[in-house]
């Protein structure tokens, strides 16, 4: 058993490409033959915690960012941990634990389900896994197809990132995926929520799966957050200016064409504007900062890994986006003590923004009202700082890695227990 194990972990090695990828197959084949020996143990004995994460890629997005952040929640609990990706590629490879077991199974085109599922079984009979965590409805097909006709089967659990209602848009051959979608969700054992209104939106269509449907807010990790009043060179502005942050995917729905117009209004020598991210409409938005005559302030910062130290210093964060199935920017701007500026949609603006405690709502979706709240706050100094003070507070209490890792635990121990009753009661 422990042969076999140290074979598929060192086979998932050898297909990391992510960037600096040989330093980091170094780090990872350090681990001890100890933990090894753990792994295996755990698996021959049914007594330990363990738990596969199957994602389809660790390049940078929000998604990604949750799984490594579970993982690492997990870790703290004690949980024996491997992470399966269809493609072992990514920047957040090296953001993982170092004790994680990484497997890769070389998806080659879309057509490649059925090896996926072939080689996600395979994985399955060596580790054991007591629970598989996806992050993605497709995740959660090719785990199911791997787990039929299994006696015993792991605990199946999904991580609903998406509402319901925005699933698959603007994808080719929607209605038919959202059919597959339907279909595994309801076989499910138990759907993670990141809000309460992803959660309602699932019971109101009947997306119930067979066990608990749980909401477990995404976290940030406050290691990365300890000081909340720094700011870096890279981000320094034009004296007196204020410093505005918008970050996201650069696609119609998340508003940035809606920012921009809002910052023409204010006057030009008192804000810059930072976007921190990419996607197809950049050359549209770079192309209306130049109609707008805003080169001098309004500044493409690209893509980012790790957004969080980019985002220090700043006076307020604006989140445009028509609708959020949670919004970590949110989040990751409270930690650093910045006040988010959102508009009144569902779900995550919603949830997370207090209007006129932690943040400010605006309720309609346009540039002139985005403008004056705008204004309001960068005009009256305290009340921006009181806002930032309170949406420190709210991560340190509602969103933090710790607070996750006891969630996750109670639910996945609610499953053990729930499968223990099921065992029983089909002896």
């Amino acid at each position: 058993m422990l042969d076999a194990l140290s074979a598929l972990w060192l086979r998932g090695l050898t297909h990391v490409r992510a960037p600096g990828s040989g330093d980091l197959k170094a780090a990872r084949q350090q681990i001890s033959a100890s933990r090894l020996h753990e792994v295996a143990a755990c698996a021959s004995t049914g007594t330990g915690k363990r738990l596969l994460g199957i994602i389809p890629t660790l390049e940078i997005g929000g998604a990604e960012r949750q799984m490594c952040l579970a993982m690492k929640a997990l870790d703290m609990k004690g949980y024996v941990l491997g992470l399966a990706c269809f493609n072992l590629v990514g920047p957040f490879v090296a953001h993982l634990p170092r004790n994680l077991l990484l497997y890769d199974l070389v998806k080659r085109t879309r057509w490649s389900a059925p090896l996926l599922v072939y080689r996600l079984r395979s994985i399955l009979r060596e580790f054991k896994p007591d629970i598989l965590l996806m992050s993605s409805e497709y995740a959660a097909l090719i785990a199911w197809l791997a787990c039929i006709s299994w006696a015993g089967r792991p605990s199946l659990v999904l991580r609903k990132e998406c509402p319901v209602s925005r699933s698959r848009s603007n994808e080719k051959m929607r209605s038919v995926k959202l059919i597959i979608d339907r279909l595994v969700l309801r076989r499910m054992d138990a759907i993670i929520a990141p809000s309460q209104g992803i959660a309602e939106e699932l019971r109101g269509h009947g997306l119930i799966p067979r066990g608990m449907l749980v909401v477990i807010p995404n976290a940030v990790d406050s290691e990365l957050t300890s000081d909340p009043i720094a700011g870096t060179g890279e981000m320094a502005s034009g004296p007196g200016r204020r410093v505005l942050v918008g970050i996201g995917r650069f696609i119609p729905m998340k508003g940035f064409d809606i920012l921009v117009r809002a910052v023409s209004l204010l006057p030009r020598d008192s804000f810059e504007l930072r976007l921190i991210g990419d996607g197809p409409e950049r050359p549209r938005l770079e192309a209306l900062v130049k109609v707008l005559g805003l080169q001098d302030h309004v500044r493409f910062f690209g893509l980012r890994e790790d957004p969080i130290p980019m985002l220090k210093g700043t006076w307020v964060g604006i989140v445009p986006s028509a609708y959020e199935g949670f919004g970590n920017v949110i989040v990751e701007l409270f930690s650093l003590g910045v006040p988010v500026i959102a508009f009144d949609v569902e779900h995550g603006p919603r949830e997370l923004i207090r209007n006129g405690e932690n943040g400010m709502l605006v309720r309609e979706r346009s540039e002139w009202a985005l403008a004056e709240v705008i204004l309001s706050i960068c005009e009256d100094p305290g009340r921006r700082n009181r806002l930032g003070v309170c949406a420190r507070s709210d991560v340190l209490m509602k969103y933090s890695l710790t607070l996750a890792a006891d969630l996750y635990d109670n639910c996945f121990a609610e499953l053990r227990r729930c499968s223990s009753s099921n065992n029983q009661a089909a002896n």
